[in-house]
């Protein structure tokens, strides 16, 4: 699996790199072209709050193929897609330097916005016991859930971490950051919000 810093000046591995950088799980590789990912620079002048919606369906109006459903190694509730909210699916893992900068951005924003937004922290780990000391190391509220075995990361095609993806109400990625940036959670919340808005 490789890791890649998208732009702007990035974090990976510990190390402060420029842009188009790539490293291993264990080690730094050569630098590598930029990716292309879908981005929408954050809204300077943010509307307020939107309404949660009011009450959110149990279910998308269609299979999702990208639905799971994992127990929480920090809390009672499940991490899963959340239908009816917008949903943040952030990939990570406790070896991962940039994880550890975006981990309390993310739970941060999920503490401010939890009423219309779901944030979930899936960590690629090989064992359980990795995976939730990061949930408990950074005392994080979000719901941090273990990928036994990378089913899910298959599934979502992950090829990056850290990597987050915003999902709109009904189910379908509108987003997708590779790598970590200073202003990602700002970013996050912008494009939350503009989904949040859709009806």
């Amino acid at each position: 699996m490789s890791l890649y810093a998208d732009r702007g000046r990035s974090v990976c591995c510990g190390l402060a790199l420029t842009i188009g950088v790539a490293c291993s799980p264990r080690e730094a590789a050569a630098p590598t072209p930029p990716r292309t990912i879908l981005l929408v620079p954050p809204d300077s002048t943010a509307p307020p709050d939107p309404d949660p919606p009011p009450t959110p369906p149990a279910e998308f109006d269609e299979p999702n193929e990208l639905a799971f459903s994992l127990p929480a190694l920090n809390s009672a509730a499940d991490a899963r897609l959340r239908p009816g909210m917008v949903n943040v699916v952030a990939f990570g893992a406790s070896w991962c330097e940039p994880c550890k900068l975006l981990y309390p951005a993310l739970d941060a924003l999920y503490r401010r916005q939890k009423a219309w937004l779901s944030v979930v922290m899936l960590q690629a780990d090989d064992e359980r016991q990795s995976a939730a000391e990061s949930a408990l190391r950074f005392g994080l509220t979000a719901p941090v859930a273990w990928d036994e075995g990378g089913k899910v990361a298959k599934a979502w095609k992950l090829e990056t971490l850290p990597a987050v993806y915003v999902v709109d109400r009904r189910g379908n990625i509108r987003f997708r950051h590779d790598g970590y940036v200073p202003d990602v959670a700002a970013t996050l919340e912008a494009e939350a919000r503009e989904l949040a808005a859709e009806r």
